[in-house]
């Protein structure tokens, strides 16, 4: 898929709602909305290095073997 999308995209702006995290860290911005909210957006080794919610659902989604 990122491959598909970095050969075919990779000068536009591409919108991917995932529930997978694999794909999500080669991603240059993440949106993480809860209830239709923004709830934060920024890069992912930004968000996972700081306390957010997309680290607790990444570290969840490792937790769970769904890598």
């Amino acid at each position: 898929m990122q491959a598909v999308i970095d050969a075919d995209f990779g000068q536009t702006t591409v919108l991917s709602v995932q529930h997978r995290l694999t794909f999500i860290e080669s991603f240059d911005r993440v949106a993480v909305l809860r209830q239709g909210l923004l709830v934060e957006c920024d890069k992912p080794q930004v968000l996972l290095a700081r306390e957010s919610v997309f680290r607790d659902l990444y570290r969840a989604h490792h937790d769970m073997g769904q890598h």
